[in-house]
């Protein structure tokens, strides 16, 4: 009888530390999503406010801007035709 008394505490305790375990090794893992989640939102809160403090430093809303010789309609592109009409001849 006291066999199997022994047997069922050890059986007991063997179980009760298995489910010790398991809520630690939960914990940790829940910790370390917790950590991973919250670094993830803290990155994207820098990005965010850094883009925002970039384009409010950079944007000539309100600025005076120093005079050119160019008129409104003056774009900086490629000619609307082409300037010269003979190919370049081939070596």
């Amino acid at each position: 009888m006291a066999d199997r008394r022994e047997r069922y505490e050890r059986r007991q305790r063997s179980r009760e530390r298995r489910q010790q375990e398991g809520r630690s090794v939960r914990r940790r893992n829940l910790r370390r999503t917790l950590l991973m989640v919250t670094g993830g939102l803290v990155v994207v809160v820098l990005v965010i406010a850094g883009l925002g403090l970039f384009m409010i430093t950079r944007s000539t809303f309100g600025k005076e801007l120093p005079p050119t010789g160019f008129t409104p309609a003056h774009l900086e592109s490629f000619p609307p035709q082409q300037i010269n009409g003979r190919p370049i001849p081939r070596l």
